[in-house]
């Protein structure tokens, strides 16, 4: 289930609603979206008369079965000060994580832990950027990479300042153009 809200992020054209159909999904003229339980299904086409997409979709999502799933657990410690929802994007794996993105803090960084990341834009007090909050198995991986965190480097030159938080097996690393006041209020 996590894979498939993974590519509800990745994959989206719209913002993410409840369902139904499925757990999550997201609708658009040209198509509907939806994860269901460890299911992702696309429906696209030209817009249909009387919604028949949606039909099909419900269709489809009752012979799915009932399983509601909740979202990942990671996705509910993002804080929702200057939280930008539709930009959310959530990768269970760091094999995921390199394909799409890659970059944390403004560098590519070594991943050899296996970790859930979440990633989202942040707008508060006329300043943004990026959270990305990284889930490490045990806490005491990610005090070993917080304590790595001072390498990462190059944010001078992209005029943005970086702030780092841990809280037991989570890092917090925000990037933007933040004052450090905005970034602790986001990051509390």
């Amino acid at each position: 289930s996590r894979a498939a809200y993974s590519l509800m992020t990745l994959l989206r054209t719209g913002d993410l609603k409840e369902g139904p159909p499925g757990d999550t999904m997201i609708s658009t003229p040209e198509s509907l979206l939806f994860a269901q339980g460890k299911h992702w299904v696309r429906i696209q086409g030209l817009p249909s008369p009387e919604n028949l997409a949606s039909r099909v979709a419900v269709s489809i999502s009752n012979r799915i079965g009932s399983r509601r799933s909740r979202h990942p657990s990671l996705v509910s410690h993002l804080p929702e000060t200057g939280y930008d929802s539709s930009s959310l994007r959530y990768y269970p794996g760091t094999s995921v994580f390199q394909l799409y993105s890659g970059r944390v803090g403004g560098s590519q960084i070594p991943l050899d832990s296996d970790m859930e990341i979440a990633q989202a834009r942040y707008t508060l007090d006329g300043r943004t950027g990026n959270l990305s909050l990284l889930s490490f198995p045990t806490p005491e991986i990610a005090e070993e990479y917080y304590d790595e965190l001072g390498s990462l480097g190059p944010a001078e030159r992209t005029g943005n300042s970086v702030y780092a938080k841990i809280a037991g097996p989570l890092v917090g690393i925000l990037e933007g153009n933040f004052d450090p006041l905005s970034a602790d209020r986001i990051l509390h």
